[in-house]
């Protein structure tokens, strides 16, 4: 049987933890399972950006908090430098 309800979205997790006690539909644990992602290699702008960062001081917060941690401050920064490096590779060669 197919029941169909608007429900606020809100109290959505409780719906789902109600029907799921009555075996309707999996348990809401089944649901949102996510599979652990590979890392990535590397590439050579991340390198530069950690190289950049290094410089600036900001890795141990990099490593405490991720990338999102930084102030728009501290990326515009980063990426500025990155930006002038590039050009500068770019006239050398």
């Amino acid at each position: 049987m197919l029941l169909i309800v608007r429900i606020n979205p809100a109290r959505f997790a409780n719906y789902i933890l109600k029907f799921a006690k009555r075996g309707e539909i999996l348990p809401k644990d089944d649901i949102a399972k996510k599979r652990p992602k590979a890392p990535k290699p590397l590439t050579e702008n991340d390198l530069m950006k950690l190289e950049i960062a290094q410089e600036l001081g900001v890795t141990d917060k990099i490593a405490a908090g991720g990338w999102k941690s930084l102030t728009a401050k501290e990326s515009g920064r980063i990426g500025g430098i990155m930006a002038s490096r590039k050009r500068a590779e770019k006239a050398g060669k």
